[in-house]
């Protein structure tokens, strides 16, 4: 978390010296500002990413030809980044608030005057756009990978679409 918050406190101020100069206010804890939010914001984004994923790759048929499949990966891992990253960003907003904010601020005071400097849509949607291009390329990249990785590391696991599969104890087809 400590780097997170250095890492974070550069990019809204620029300047290490804000970072340094809450550690000699406020001690090392200062350097954990943030992390309930942090922590919260993983916890929220992770179930409708993988929801969404799951959904979808229910909903939207394999392919057999290798580019298709590839771009129905790629559609799934952008789709369940933009859900994931919509549900998490106003928890977010909130951490790089708190992180980057010169002083100790409770989170109740932050979300106060994140409204009150851009409204409910700058907590709920400040920087969404960016997030959702970065983490769909990400998301696109992971599932694409992922997949393949998986069909060439384990063939034996990956489940066939045919109702025919192998009767692996008896040596016969099902």
């Amino acid at each position: 978390m400590p780097v997170d918050t250095v890492k974070t406190t550069m990019q809204v101020t620029g300047k290490f010296s804000n970072v340094v100069n809450k550690v000699k206010v406020e001690g090392i804890p200062a350097l954990y500002h943030g992390s309930l939010a942090s922590a919260s914001a993983t916890f929220v984004g992770h179930y409708p990413w993988f929801f969404t994923y799951n959904f979808l790759s229910e909903k939207i048929p394999e392919q057999d030809e290798p580019l298709k499949e590839l771009g129905r990966r790629a559609i799934l891992g952008f789709c369940s980044s933009a859900v994931s990253d919509t549900c998490s960003n106003s928890i977010r907003v909130v951490k790089v608030y708190k992180q980057s904010s010169p002083e100790a601020i409770s989170y109740p005071q932050v979300v106060r005057n994140v409204i009150q400097e851009s409204g409910v849509s700058g907590l709920m949607f400040r920087g969404l756009e960016t997030k959702i291009l970065s983490n769909g390329l990400q998301g696109i990249l992971f599932s694409v990978m992922w997949k393949h990785f998986e069909k060439v590391l384990f063939p034996q696991k990956r489940i066939r679409s045919t109702k025919k599969q192998c009767n692996l104890f008896s040596g016969r087809d099902a």
